[in-house]
């Protein structure tokens, strides 16, 4: 059921990541990513939190797999959707604000080093 797999995906990405098992950890995100896209055009106040954080996850999978494009643009939508949430709801969306900003700015990091 895709509420299930909504839930299910981000964890069993992460999980993946923690593996080093990349390529399937990608696999997760992504279909997780089209669920919760589906969800959010239908209820966007109820999902785009989770929106977010599967961007976020997805960012950070991008940066270790050297794929610093697609991560930023994901980094740079997800803390689009946090600062909308951060101002409706400040004292529990800034940390996630924070943590956006702070995943962009290593990436450039990344990409500096790579250079």
């Amino acid at each position: 059921d895709t509420l299930s797999l909504h839930d299910a995906l981000p964890i069993l990405g992460n999980l993946k990541v923690k593996i080093y098992d990349y390529k399937s950890a990608k696999k997760n995100f992504k279909k997780a990513l089209i669920i919760r896209r589906k969800l959010a055009v239908e209820n966007m106040e109820t999902y785009i939190s989770y929106l977010a954080e599967t961007l976020n996850g997805l960012g950070n999978l991008q940066s270790k797999m050297v794929e610093y494009k697609s991560a930023k643009e994901n980094f740079e939508e997800a803390l689009s959707y946090y600062r909308t949430l951060a101002v409706k709801c400040p004292e529990k969306y800034i940390p996630y604000v924070k943590l956006t900003l702070d995943n962009l700015a290593d990436l450039q990091i990344c990409i500096k080093s790579d250079l």
